[in-house]
């Protein structure tokens, strides 16, 4: 029976179940919140087919729980994480959602003997404006791939 997938752009926050087939673009190390309780997480950047992007955020105990999946630059299904409205200063996209994927997230490996390429956007800054990117507690977190034959 063939999986129906969605794209990126189509889920949203009011889905409950939902399957994207993505491809891990960027997988943090694990980094603990500044606030109080210290809370463990993991970003991670995951794109579909047609390059739309979506941060994903693992907390806690499910970040081992995750260990040996998601690696980078491998495909994956997701069917059923968290999906809420993205924080703007953590947008990777003009997608308005980010997704939390946790132990009742259903996560499997599409095994494919060559990945896909990913696709090349690149997003320029006017020098003039580099300067807003200086001194700032803003993390800037743009990943520019591009792959040629």
């Amino acid at each position: 029976m063939a999986r129906r997938c969605l794209s990126v752009q189509e889920v949203h926050d009011k889905m409950r179940r939902w399957t994207v087939l993505v491809q891990v673009v960027e997988k943090s190390h694990v980094l603990t919140s500044n606030g109080s309780p210290l809370i463990r997480f993991q970003r991670l950047v995951l794109t579909d087919s047609e390059g739309n992007m979506v941060l994903a955020v693992i907390y806690g105990n499910d970040i081992h729980y995750f260990a040996n999946l998601l690696q980078p630059f491998k495909r994956y299904y997701i069917t059923g994480g968290t999906v809420k409205k993205q924080d703007a200063k953590y947008k990777v996209s003009d997608y308005h959602f980010s997704w939390v994927i946790h132990n009742k997230t259903l996560v499997e490996e599409y095994v494919e003997p060559n990945p896909p390429m990913l696709p090349c956007t690149f997003e320029f800054t006017k020098f003039e404006n580099l300067f807003r990117f200086a001194d700032t507690e803003n993390v800037q977190s743009k990943l520019y791939l591009c792959f040629t034959n």
